[in-house]
């Protein structure tokens, strides 16, 4: 299941209060256990090529759904120094905190740049969006959720639409398997598979 909006935020941009600098500046005074923003450098300090598209994850409490959901984003097939993946928990914990640690050691010098940001409020998954995007460094900005696995051509294909005249956003496809008998719950999920821009709400 792959729910994604993205859009280019050119005119949707903040003041500069919300660069990168500044929001590790806030977060890490409002919690300086946090680790609020990891940027990727090459040797020498550096910073790696142009960033492409920033992916924001919005999560709260499923470390296991996000791992999942993380391993899928960092084995895309796409240059991986052209994408960042940026976490924002909505609810800060010690396990989410730890998974995406966990990820930044992986990838350190062969992988995206990772974000970890702990958000203070306010909450709920708009919010942690719009931190996300806030913070983000790339021209697009893709959404997706914490449950999802992303097909490894996703931001590809995202991309390649893009290129196209007069895109301003894009969605992509849902699917919600199913198998032996499946719960009222995910019944009702099955149904996101006819939705649009799922995860901009």
């Amino acid at each position: 299941m792959s729910k994604v909006i993205a859009f280019n935020p050119e005119r949707r941009r903040s003041p500069a209060t919300h660069t990168a600098a500044g929001v590790q500046r806030a977060q890490a005074q409002a919690d300086p256990h946090a680790q609020p923003l990891t940027e990727r450098r090459r040797p020498g300090g550096t910073l790696a090529p142009d960033i492409a598209i920033s992916i924001v994850v919005p999560t709260r409490g499923r470390p296991q759904l996000l791992n999942r959901c993380v391993a899928s984003l960092v084995l895309q097939d796409f240059d991986r120094r052209r994408f960042e993946i940026i976490v924002v928990d909505d609810g800060p914990s010690r396990d989410t905190h730890d998974v995406v640690a966990g990820w930044i050691t992986h990838t350190e010098g062969n992988g995206p740049a990772i974000t970890y940001l702990p958000s203070f409020g306010p909450h709920g998954p708009a919010a942690a969006r719009n931190q996300g995007w806030r913070a983000a460094r790339g021209d697009i900005i893709a959404f997706t959720d914490d449950d999802t696995i992303a097909r490894s051509d996703w931001l590809r294909k995202g991309l390649r639409e893009f290129e196209k005249d007069q895109v301003d956003a894009v969605c992509g496809r849902i699917i919600m398997p199913l198998s032996g008998t499946p719960t009222d719950y995910q019944l009702d999920a099955k149904n996101l598979e006819t939705a649009e821009f799922v995860t901009a709400h």
